[in-house]
């Protein structure tokens, strides 16, 4: 597989360019514009594919280049965004795990004999709450 790293930058708000992405394709001498980031890895393939070697199937072929976006001049913000989606994910996974151990401990709540009452209050959930719990 061929890799194509790409690196762009937003259009600047102030400038009198159209709004969108430039783009500089590492080892190609060009420079792109795209109006939106999402159509980044497309255009990348379409001009990768289309200024390899002819003798090169493998570089035509468009499916078999993967792009790598280097984002820049967005002073950090695309590390931001990558670490609160990753928080994100952590905080999902967390909360499933806490959701599936005080499911276990309902059970084990209600095999020591506790009512649903009871287990609602020792959970700190409502009744309905502790009802849902033992019940999936």
């Amino acid at each position: 597989m061929n890799i194509c790293t790409v690196h762009a930058s937003p259009v600047p708000p102030s400038s009198s360019a159209p709004k969108g992405w430039d783009l500089r394709i590492d080892d190609v001498e060009a420079h792109v514009h795209v109006r939106s980031l999402a159509k980044v890895p497309a255009q990348a393939r379409a001009f990768a594919a289309s200024v390899s070697s002819h003798e090169d199937r493998d570089t035509r072929d468009r499916d078999g280049i993967q792009v790598n976006i280097v984002l820049e001049g967005l002073d950090g913000l695309d590390q931001q965004a990558r670490e609160s989606r990753r928080a994100a994910q952590e905080a999902a996974e967390a909360l499933e795990a806490a959701s599936r151990r005080t499911r276990e401990i309902a059970r084990a709540l209600r095999d020591k004999g506790l009512s649903v009452t009871d287990t609602a209050v020792v959970l700190g959930v409502s009744q309905a709450r502790a009802s849902q719990l033992l019940n999936s």
